[in-house]
């Protein structure tokens, strides 16, 4: 929480400083920065501070900044730095969402905020046809808690949203853990709340010399996701793809 709610204490202070705002013990802290990857708590705390700098301001904000020269070629830099982020992974981890959501024997929903629901759908249309039991999760919050409490233990749920968290899929994801639901977030930072009970994690690079964050980091991480995916279903999916394109 201390993390997500007053990053600049991890980013600023020491290890004893974040202990105590946190109400807890260093040896903690420390355990916390190894748990979540990073060689230390300097590399966590490199983190939470590119985390900082890189914060964009709302897209009220942004609009009103001139555009500034060569607009194509910071697109294009700004894409190939959120494609690199995002597909630095780890391929055991990679494997070990890949075996869920490639498990026929599991439902696969996937939840995505308002502002990545045609992303969302995109993943949704590819798996569908690779596999059976894969559905959208949208609509009013009624409608999500009702979609998410039918999923049950050990079904997966596709969890995917960026900073400026919207909270129904925070709430949904949430409730989708205590429900035995293996979650996998696809998110923009690794102490973003999304990650909170997320058994697989994926951060994306976002960022975007325009108004509205990118999507192309995103839309690389589910390629990823759906080629494994693939592989692993070759045989099986071959029909279903002959039966698409007859």
């Amino acid at each position: 929480r201390l993390l997500a709610e007053a990053p600049s204490v991890a980013a600023f202070g020491t290890v004893a400083e974040v202990a105590a705002a946190a109400d807890t013990s260093g040896q903690t802290v420390l355990r916390l920065a190894a748990r979540l990857g990073y060689e230390g708590f300097p590399g966590l705390q490199d983190e939470v501070r590119a985390e900082l700098v890189a914060r964009l301001p709302p897209a009220a904000d942004r609009i009103r900044q001139p555009p500034g020269p060569d607009v194509p070629g910071r697109v294009r830099h700004a894409d190939e730095h959120n494609v690199a982020r995002s597909l630095d992974v780890d391929e055991a981890a990679v494997a070990a969402a890949v075996d869920v959501i490639a498990d026929p024997g599991r439902t696969v929903a996937v939840m995505a905020a308002e502002s990545w629901t045609g992303v969302g759908q995109l993943l949704v249309g590819q798996l569908s046809q690779l596999r059976d039991g894969v559905r959208e999760v949208s609509g009013s919050p009624p409608r999500v808690v009702r979609e998410v409490a039918m999923l049950g233990a050990g079904d997966v749920l596709v969890a995917l949203d960026v900073r400026r968290y919207e909270r129904w899929v925070l709430d949904a994801a949430s409730q989708a853990t205590a429900n035995g639901v293996v979650v996998v977030a696809v998110t923009d930072s690794p102490t973003s709340p999304l990650c909170a009970g997320a058994a697989h994690r994926f951060v994306v690079g976002v960022t975007s010399p325009g108004p509205f964050e990118s999507a192309t980091g995103v839309v690389a991480v589910l390629h990823l996701l759906v080629t494994e995916v693939a592989a692993r279903l070759r045989t099986a999916a071959r029909p279903r793809l002959d039966a698409a394109e007859a």
